[in-house]
């Protein structure tokens, strides 16, 4: 543009504005990741367990009334139909928290034994990735696994940053077997030393999963071998497994998880 009166109220294209628009705004192709590489694709895999005792109490009331009685001492409640959907995935995780952000057990040795026979299959070089939603559940399992294994580390939010790369570089070098992660470690990051990523507990947001699920599909994890690429869900309720189902093809809304509750009442 070029100014054609004094004051600078007035002005008009230059004389070669259309040629220099046309060098800016040149169009660009953009490409995903499977147009431009034969990468196997993800193997989805779900592992379904009985609920313990404990859970399917809690999971009742919880589903029916909007209360889990933790102890004589302890009710907690849910106010409304998004905070009893994360209320029912807490407690089938393991950890269920009350309005004062403290933390229940709510008995998830099913789910862990499950998590324990998956990991007991890999060779034992091989690393792995958990995915979990909820820090007290995280550091459960860390306690429990490193009963059972030697290194277990968890990339989460309360990392600092410069030992998140530390942890990320153990992982990729297999000093590090097991490492725990949740939404903060989903995006950035590489575990391209493993093929299996194994989800504890369910999540709400589509983009979320998905870029969690490409943390070990990389196009260098081609140089460590792998040809396919295993994604392990651990289940103890259909709402569950129904949820995953609609994080994989990017339906997950809210109102979805309304309805899967509605349905799970209505056949409970």
């Amino acid at each position: 543009m070029r100014q054609v009166d004094h004051l600078g109220y007035k002005w008009e294209p230059s004389e070669n504005a259309a040629e220099l628009c046309a060098q800016v705004m040149q169009p660009s192709l953009r490409f995903e990741l499977k147009d431009c590489t034969d990468l196997p694709d993800h193997q989805f895999i779900y592992l379904p367990v009985e609920k313990t005792a404990r859970q399917k109490k809690l999971f009742k009331q919880m589903a029916n009334d909007f209360i889990a009685e933790i102890s004589d001492n302890t009710i907690i409640t849910a106010s409304n139909g998004g905070a009893k959907a994360t209320k029912l995935l807490q407690l089938l995780s393991g950890s269920i928290y009350d309005d004062e952000g403290n933390h229940h057990e709510t008995d998830a040795s099913n789910k862990l034994e499950a998590l324990i026979e998956i990991i007991d299959q890999l060779p034992e070089e091989q690393p792995c990735v958990i995915y979990c939603a909820y820090r007290h559940v995280q550091e459960f399992l860390r306690i429990k696994l490193t009963e059972r294994y030697k290194t277990v580390e968890l990339l989460n939010g309360g990392v600092k940053t410069n030992e998140r790369s530390d942890v990320v570089n153990r992982v990729l070098s297999k000093q590090t077997k097991i490492v725990i992660i949740n939404e903060s470690a989903s995006f950035g990051v590489d575990f391209v030393s493993t093929n299996v990523m194994i989800f504890f507990t369910p999540l709400f947001r589509n983009e979320v999963y998905l870029q969690a699920l490409d943390r070990i599909r990389r196009m260098s994890s081609v140089m460590h071998g792998f040809t396919s690429f295993l994604i392990y869900h651990i289940i103890c309720d259909p709402m569950e497994k129904a949820i995953f189902q609609g994080l994989q093809d990017k339906t997950m809304t809210q109102e979805k998880i309304f309805q899967l509750m509605r349905k799970e009442i209505l056949n409970g």
